[in-house]
């Protein structure tokens, strides 16, 4: 049986619980993604923006002169509007681990072009360690 623990959101106040192991979750009220440590309590997970509006202008300005685009996109072209947005993501790491059990044949053949065949029980054990990560949306 697991324990499970009761707390707040930091963002909105709403009731949310947590069971035994987890760290991560959504809030069900304001839909933050949360992280749970310990004794620390429950905290929002929050990316700093490390890219400066300057250099993602010029980057994107940079962009309209390179490749396959609308000839007039360098002379016409106008940014409108410029700020970060958070896109989320899947990530999960998975542990596999198993075993295969069978036989491993073996054959031999002597001078005479008789073959025997051998049957050696075989045990091996699967063990990998998976990484997965993807936009949501």
């Amino acid at each position: 049986m697991s324990i499970s623990v009761g707390l707040n959101c930091p963002a909105c106040g709403g009731a949310i619980s947590i069971s035994e192991g987890e760290n991560v979750l959504n809030c069900n009220y304001c839909g933050s993604l949360l992280w749970a440590e310990g004794d620390a309590g429950v905290m929002t997970v929050a990316f700093r923006n490390v890219q400066v509006r300057d250099t993602v202008l010029r980057a994107t300005e940079e962009w309209w002169h390179k490749g396959l685009k609308a000839r007039d996109l360098k002379t016409k072209g106008k940014l409108l509007e410029c700020y970060p947005i958070y896109l989320p993501f899947w990530s999960t790491t998975t542990r596999i681990a198993g075993w295969i059990c069978g036989y491993e044949e073996r054959r031999y053949t002597d001078r005479d072009g008789h073959t025997r065949t051998e049957r050696i029980p075989k045990e091996e054990m699967v063990l990998h360690d998976y990484r997965y990560t993807n936009i949501a949306c």
